[in-house]
């Protein structure tokens, strides 16, 4: 990823909200009054651009002039604007904006969006009561962290860029909190964080600068519901929710996740999730992800990850890139996880996706090298033949296969046991045509009126009749085949009625 363009994109859109001194008046804070009244005491200090001639406070100046000449403000001393953020943040602790998820009264927050912070923010993460702050589009040069302290409900960050560490751990948001569209280029981490409102991470994205970028929301607690739509996680080299508790749905649409099981094996391991669980949109691969977690709601998934296999294929050639000694014990936990969503499909009656999961943890099984050999070859002539219990054409068409083929097999053993040995008596068998249409005939018979041939006397079934009284031994030699052709087209036509039973949900 081109961090460079990305910084550059960030601040083209940071230009276009204008957040000089004149634009500050067009921005309006909920209950009355705009943001140029809430930074009144700033009127007096302002820094005018040499190229446009727009006028911004020392918190809104920008990095870069319009022209990417320095303004200067990336040389100021850290504590400066730090010591005013605290004198904010002092304010804003007695606001009563959105308490509930109504708006009640004026927007108190410490309104923050628009300013541009080159260094650390001790204030931030000293406050020990809850921080109200709304700061979207908000530069956060060398991140954010605030450690066990609460953060006040209806605090949003949306489209603010982190250069740093962003620590939340431990931390207890009041309420709604919104990180929407935010950038993490030093991790994220969020580890033991209580949410009691809704958790907003729709299009975040993560940037791997230091090779080490987190997305982590260990042991963090969702008391409502979680929202990760979108979210570009795809540089994160360290992705866990590892014994998170969701109360409520929990939304992965169209996230893209890292495909590589080094990294994201087990991310939500011991989670057990309650209610609706959604990986829908853009074709799911991360299956590793789900070791060891628990689906107890709805589960869903894209019709492009299910029905046409791409994502759990990908995920399966992700795992066969592993090293030799890694790949049995990832292909077992991949068992479980099918297992277990395959029980959940059991447990809501829905046939077909229960049955499209029994076949990734069959497929599974059988990738796994510490699966008997006997067992890995018994499951690929399961799937070759029947799809894995989900087609209704591929039964149907061995049927049609087998009987073609035993016909065959019983015109020659009328041939070989009952016309003789010799090439020329082979070739005078051969042009009694009728041989052969008594061959398709029994073939027909056995496949439709299955072990039909064993009660029936030698002249109704003209091949072994005439076999038997040739060669008694042949009979038999005949008789087998037939057995072995009605076991499995009783086998093929049962998979098939399965098949079309799932197909079309039919108790």
């Amino acid at each position: 990823m081109n961090v460079a363009a990305l910084k550059a994109a960030w601040w083209r859109v940071w230009w276009e909200q204008d957040f000089s001194w004149q634009g500050l008046a067009e921005l309006p804070i909920a209950g009355g009054g705009n943001h140029q009244d809430y930074w009144r005491e700033e009127g007096g200090h302002l820094t005018k651009s040499p190229v446009s001639g727009r006028e911004f406070t020392r918190f809104h100046l920008p990095l870069l002039w319009e022209d990417g000449t320095p303004t200067g403000k990336a040389d100021w001393h850290p504590g400066e604007l730090d010591e005013a953020l605290a004198d904010h943040l002092k304010r804003a602790k007695t606001s009563d904006f959105y308490w509930s998820t109504r708006a009640t009264g004026l927007d108190r927050r410490a309104q923050m969006s628009g300013v541009i912070f080159p260094g650390a923010l001790g204030s931030f993460g000293a406050h020990d009561e809850p921080v109200h702050i709304r700061a979207d589009w908000t530069w956060f040069g060398e991140g954010l962290v605030r450690y066990g302290r609460p953060i006040g409900a209806r605090s949003s960050f949306e489209n603010s860029w982190f250069g740093g560490r962003a620590g939340f751990e431990a931390v207890e948001f009041l309420g709604d909190v919104w990180f929407r569209k935010a950038t993490f280029t030093d991790g994220a981490w969020f580890d033991r964080a209580t949410f009691k409102g809704l958790a907003r991470f729709e299009d975040c994205r993560v940037v791997d600068l230091a090779g080490d970028a987190a997305f982590r929301f260990d042991s963090a607690v969702f008391e409502s519901q979680a929202s990760f739509e979108r979210a570009n996680l795809e540089e994160s080299r360290n992705l866990s929710f590892r014994s998170a508790r969701p109360s409520s749905t929990v939304r992965f649409d169209d996230v893209a996740f890292p495909n590589d099981p080094k990294i994201h094996a087990g991310a939500f391991a011991d989670v057990t999730f309650p209610r609706l669980t959604s990986f829908q949109g853009r074709s799911f691969t991360a299956f590793a992800m789900l070791y060891g977690a628990r689906f107890d709601g709805l589960t869903l998934f894209s019709r492009e990850t299910l029905d046409e296999d791409r994502g759990f294929d990908t995920a399966i050639a992700a795992l066969h890139r592993l090293k030799p000694g890694d790949r049995a014990e990832h292909f077992s936990q991949m068992q479980a996880v099918m297992t277990s969503l395959k029980q959940n499909a059991e447990q809501r009656r829905d046939r077909s996706l229960e049955q499209t999961f029994y076949r990734y943890e069959l497929i599974a099984r059988e990738q796994n090298p510490r699966t008997a050999r006997f067992d890995r070859t018994a499951s690929r002539l399961y799937g070759g033949l029947t799809g894995y219990g989900l087609s209704i054409q591929s039964p149907v068409i061995g049927v049609g296969w087998a009987l073609l083929v035993f016909a065959l097999a019983y015109w020659l053993a009328g041939l070989a046991l009952a016309g003789g040995t010799t090439a020329a008596a082979l070739l005078r068998s051969a042009c009694e045509a009728h041989r052969f249409w008594e061959a398709v005939t029994l073939s027909i018979e056995t496949t439709f009126k299955p072990f039909g041939h064993l009660g029936r006397p030698d002249a109704a079934t003209p091949v072994i009749g005439m076999v038997g009284r040739v060669h008694p031994g042949g009979k038999l030699v005949v008789q087998l085949l037939a057995i072995a052709q009605s076991l499995f087209s009783v086998a093929m036509l049962f998979a098939a009625g399965l098949a079309l039973r799932r197909r079309f949900q039919i108790a």
